[in-house]
């Protein structure tokens, strides 16, 4: 989904599913990471941590690993998030 409306994943060569994310191992870039709200409950009291290693935006879980009939919606709500970023 994130793909398709233009993000990179600046981790595409990580080894593994789930690379490790520090001040040492950060991408060369300064990303915006999404951070799922359901799914995966990120919450504000998680947001002093994540941002100590990028600036970070909290989406709907379900717009990023539910797809079907909310897939149409899920990509105008993640394109809206996106053009606020920009």
């Amino acid at each position: 989904m994130l793909s398709r409306l233009g993000v990179a994943n600046v981790y595409t060569d990580a080894d593994g599913p789930y690379p490790s994310v520090t001040w040492r191992r950060r991408p060369p870039v300064a990303p915006t990471w999404c951070w799922p709200q359901r799914a995966l409950s990120f919450a504000d009291r998680h947001r002093p941590e994540l941002e100590s290693v990028a600036p970070c935006v909290f989406v709907d879980g379900q717009d990023l690993f539910w797809w079907g009939t909310r897939t149409a919606g899920a990509a105008q709500r993640l394109g809206e998030i996106l053009d606020a970023l920009a």
